[in-house]
């Protein structure tokens, strides 16, 4: 059954601190905000006081909203040309 926490208490870097009940420590969470969702796993819980350290920022929906689309475009034909220059790990076997 999926929880709904819509108050944060703290944020602190990549830690996220909400008060939460029947939680369990390595449980994922699901965290939506205007940029998208991100993962977090419950690394720390003390009373009702659960601390989820961020495991995926969405970082191209939060580049998206700050940068206008022409750049963005840019940037990831950037970001496809760098790929594309790397050597390959796979080997022929």
């Amino acid at each position: 059954m999926n929880k709904v926490y819509s108050k944060i208490e703290s944020i602190n870097g990549s830690v996220i601190t909400v008060r939460a009940k029947g939680v369990k420590l390595n449980e994922l969470a699901e965290i939506t905000t205007r940029f998208g969702k991100s993962l977090a796993e419950v690394n720390k819980i003390d009373g009702d006081l659960v601390s989820l350290h961020l495991v995926k920022i969405c970082l191209i929906e939060f580049l998206t909203v700050l940068l206008n689309q022409e750049i963005m475009d840019r940037l990831l034909l950037i970001i496809l040309l760098k790929l594309e220059d790397r050597p390959s790990t796979l080997q022929n076997v």
